[in-house]
């Protein structure tokens, strides 16, 4: 696992992250365990994307798929909720489940 992969899911393992699941986070209107599920999907997508199906288009780079995103700093934009609606459905699952996926990242 990598390294920064690794720290995150021992955050996400973490008592203090646990105890503090379901109270505000640092972000406005996210819970904090929505904003740990968003950090855990930051390090499962990695495999996702690897193991996803190519449909026969170009392939596109990380930064360029970056860079094209709009609504990054733009509260309530179809990216923002869809963020912080994935983060949720995320969290959802609870805290256990949530680090257990993240630590299990190679």
């Amino acid at each position: 696992m990598a390294p920064a992969a690794g720290r995150a899911g021992e955050l996400l393992a973490s008592a203090e992250v646990v105890e503090a699941w379901e109270g505000e986070s640092v972000l406005p209107a996210m819970t904090a365990g929505a904003l740990a599920g968003h950090l855990a999907r930051s390090v499962l997508q990695v495999e996702w994307f690897l193991d996803g199906r190519v449909t026969g288009a170009e392939p596109v780079s990380a930064v360029h798929s970056c860079a094209r995103l709009t609504g990054t700093d733009q509260p309530g934009s179809t990216l923002d909720t869809g963020v912080r609606a994935r983060s949720a459905e995320t969290a959802a699952e609870g805290p256990a489940v949530v680090a257990g996926q993240a630590l299990r990242v190679p």
